[in-house]
């Protein structure tokens, strides 16, 4: 083994497993059936598990439960591009939309 290469470190937070040197996006969504809209969490930690930001979307109308996950992964993965942010972990209360 190359003495130079370093086994890639790891660090678990939540139920995901993060990489040294990533941050993870974590994405909740919300359904608010009595106002026809959804909300969309999304909060950026640190690969330590320290907070970094957060921000909060809210959409008008009504969705599907899958259409409404999708959108909040669109949403997340978009912040992450516009804070150019390279080295990301998506986690979502879902498997089926990831």
């Amino acid at each position: 083994m190359c003495s130079h290469i370093r086994e890639p470190q790891f660090v678990k937070h939540g139920t995901v497993q993060v990489w040294a040197g990533f941050v993870k996006l974590n994405v909740d969504v919300y359904f608010f059936a009595d106002s026809n809209q959804m909300g969309v969490r999304i909060l950026l930690w640190g690969a330590l598990g320290n907070f970094i930001m957060g921000r909060t979307l809210i959409f008008h109308g009504c969705v599907d439960v899958k259409v409404g996950e999708a959108m909040g992964f669109f949403e997340a993965l978009s912040w992450a591009n516009n804070l150019n942010l390279e080295k990301v972990v998506v986690e979502g209360d879902t498997e089926k939309s990831l």
